[in-house]
């Protein structure tokens, strides 16, 4: 309970913050989490322009939006830099059109599984991509997932749009998440000169002792050199290693 209060009252606080313009706070950390643009851009669809017919005054419509903040916040899948630079320009009375982005534009997908047949299953949480020069920031996120449990996470081209296993030509590892008590965990990361199969399609695997989750990656094909330095590689389905 008090460490809800004390994250609800810091979001609060950020929004009567006004020692800096909404545009030099923004600045000032450097957001670079697709993650946090994806949720602002949730929160400005969710509550829109302060509408008196909606909101009974100002402080109310910054406690919708600092309410879903903190939602965010204490799930650990936004940092307290994010939740202000969201909930500072609502309070400064900034137009949604009118707002600095906090962080880089993203593509999100949902995340399914565990798999009974191929690529599919229950929605448990998110995988977002977001291009940052020539890199791609992946942002993987559960929020019903097995329960404390360490998954590996893979990023594995196809030869088609939405391919599942049997479309896969290679991989490569971006890392490991761990699921928390109630099935929630966080991975964020970086692929190093974007795509490393350029001209090639996307998915995402994350295998566990509890099975596979997939994340079909679309029609989208992502820019990149073939680098993969800052990561490990393999051939084939990783689903079948």
């Amino acid at each position: 309970m008090f460490r809800k209060t004390a994250a609800f009252t810091f979001v609060m606080a950020a929004c009567l913050f006004g020692c800096l313009t909404w545009q030099a706070f923004a600045q000032s950390h450097d957001i670079t989490d697709p993650n946090c643009r994806a949720l602002q851009l949730r929160v400005q669809e969710t509550v829109g322009d302060e509408d008196p017919d909606v909101y009974r005054n100002h402080g109310a419509y910054v406690s919708a939006v600092a309410a879903l903040v903190d939602a965010q916040l204490q799930a650990g899948t936004i940092d307290s830099a994010c939740a202000s630079c969201i909930t500072s320009q609502f309070a400064r009375r900034v137009p949604i059109a009118d707002q600095v982005p906090c962080g880089p534009d993203a593509v999100i997908h949902n995340l399914r599984g565990p798999e009974v047949e191929g690529c599919d299953g229950p929605l448990v949480g998110t995988v977002t991509f977001a291009i940052n020069g020539n890199d791609i920031d992946v942002s993987v996120s559960f929020t019903s997932g097995p329960l404390n449990e360490t998954l590996t996470v893979f990023w594995v081209c196809t030869e088609v749009p939405n391919g599942c296993h049997e479309t896969a030509c290679d991989y490569t590892e971006l890392g490991t998440i761990t699921t928390d008590g109630s099935g929630v965990g966080n991975l964020n990361t970086t692929l190093v000169g974007g795509n490393p199969y350029p001209g090639k399609y996307v998915h995402i695997d994350i295998i566990g002792t509890s099975g596979v989750y997939t994340h079909l990656g679309g029609d989208q094909i992502y820019p990149g050199t073939g680098a993969t330095s800052n990561k490990a590689t393999g051939t084939g389905d990783p689903t079948k290693q």
